[in-house]
């Protein structure tokens, strides 16, 4: 008999997971953008469309799917524990950062927000409650749309001019700006 190449099924649960999600967020009328080059933490990233328009509004997701992620819950919630090296990334990354945990044999995801008020820290790592009642579903949709808004560029003023006017060991700066308002 050939030796033929093993499949590994926590690939493959990995891959139903950001398969999922990307299905029942285009499903739900995001742009669902995949970063399979390099992941270091975030799997994908959402838009959010509104009036059949993308607006630039991303969010940042890390996916986890399979059992093993289901195995802590209480009456409300399941028990996500990580390492703070994630934690860490996540916190400080540019875009907010949503977990979504995905249960293959039920087809369903639920989904949290990663922030320093979601988040509880223990004696040697940090957890995340995910409640049971946050399914990524149409009546998800607009809290979401309303997290990817949390984080915007602002566009009220313009730089014109930055300058360095330090002295000795006094750090200045100098800088005119236009207030659009």
């Amino acid at each position: 008999m050939p030796d033929y190449m093993k499949v590994v099924p926590q690939s493959r649960t990995e891959r139903l997971g950001v398969s999922a999600a990307q299905f029942i967020f285009e499903r739900l009328g995001f742009i669902f953008r995949e970063q399979p080059i390099e992941d270091y933490g975030i799997d994908a990233h959402i838009e959010v469309v509104e009036n059949e328009k993308a607006t630039g509004k991303l969010i940042a997701l890390q996916i986890k799917s399979g059992d093993s992620f289901f195995k802590e819950k209480n009456n409300d919630s399941i028990v996500f524990r990580g390492e703070l090296k994630h934690l860490s990334y996540w916190i400080s990354h540019s875009l907010p950062v949503m977990l979504v945990v995905y249960k293959v044999d039920e087809n369903i995801a639920y989904w949290q927000i990663v922030n320093k008020h979601t988040i509880t820290k223990t004696a040697k790592h940090w957890k995340l409650h995910i409640p049971l009642t946050q399914k990524i579903d149409i009546s998800s949709v607009d809290f979401i749309k309303q997290f990817a808004k949390k984080l915007s560029a602002l566009s009220d003023y313009t730089i014109l001019s930055f300058r360095d006017v330090s002295h000795g060991a006094a750090k200045r700066y100098s800088a005119n700006i236009l207030l659009n308002n």
